[in-house]
């Protein structure tokens, strides 16, 4: 699966969150402060992992900031992108059949 990963920090969760893709077999597609020469901000970083979606680059995108909800809400200004707000035991309530996109 084409996966676009994007964050505002390349700490914490989102460059794991890159590697597991990897080691599962997924091509992953960064943004944000996980590429090099692209802008950090959350806001840019998530609209770019969107638009990757949107334009059928990538089948799915995470999108890795402080709380997730503005990249949510980043996310979501991109047509025919439905970005979800997830903690651990939500992941499953934003399942593809409910048109789920992107995991924020």
């Amino acid at each position: 699966m084409r996966i676009s990963v994007s964050a505002d920090e390349n700490t914490g969760v989102a460059s794991d969150v890159v590697r597991l893709l990897q080691e599962h077999g997924h091509q992953v597609t960064t943004h944000g402060a996980l590429a090099q020469r692209e802008r950090t901000d959350w806001a840019w970083a998530s609209e770019a992992a969107a638009r990757d979606v949107a334009d059928g680059r990538s089948d799915q995108a995470v999108v890795c900031c402080w709380t997730g909800t503005g990249a949510s809400i980043a996310a979501n200004k991109v047509a025919g992108v439905r970005a979800a707000l997830c903690a651990p035991t939500r992941r499953r309530l934003a399942a593809p059949g409910s048109g789920t996109t992107r995991t924020c």
